[in-house]
């Protein structure tokens, strides 16, 4: 029977036959990061103190790397509005969150990207 590996990539972990891995390669970050997007809290459950502090901080990341995506999308969403007063509106409908925090989010957003992009 063929030895198997596993693999992480950007689909998520797979086995493949040790002669077929891809010669793609992550960073152990990278590699924490996917694992982390595909675990269910059973798995979570079974982890050891160092690969839970591991999880924790591709979660960090993971986060981090969202609430970016999502002030460039609401700067973006603004600007093809035309900085309409409404913008907050719409967004907060999306968002899942109240006129107020949407509009703070709007703020903060315009300002990360227009002055630290």
């Amino acid at each position: 029977m063929p030895e198997f590996v596993q693999v992480v990539g950007p689909a998520g972990v797979m086995f493949v036959p040790a002669g077929q891995a891809p010669a793609v390669a992550f960073t152990p970050e990278e590699q924490a990061e996917i694992r982390c997007r595909t675990f269910t809290g059973e798995q979570v459950g079974e982890l050891s103190a160092e690969q839970v502090i591991e999880t924790l901080a591709a979660a960090r990341r993971i986060r981090a790397h969202t609430d970016a995506i999502e002030a460039h999308a609401l700067a973006r969403l603004d600007q093809l509005r035309g900085q309409d007063r409404y913008v907050a509106d719409e967004a907060a409908l999306e968002l899942r969150v109240s006129r107020h925090t949407a509009a703070l989010r709007l703020h903060r957003s315009r300002q990360l990207t227009q002055r630290m992009p």
